[in-house]
């Protein structure tokens, strides 16, 4: 398995900003 890389760790961490910050587009795109 490879290494956990620093990108797997940020990627999730900025779509749940993502999410943070956009509510309204994040409910409406995973509906």
């Amino acid at each position: 398995m490879p290494t956990v890389s620093p990108v797997n760790l940020t990627a999730p961490l900025l779509l749940l900003l993502l999410w943070a910050t956009h509510p309204a587009m994040a409910t409406n795109w995973l509906s």
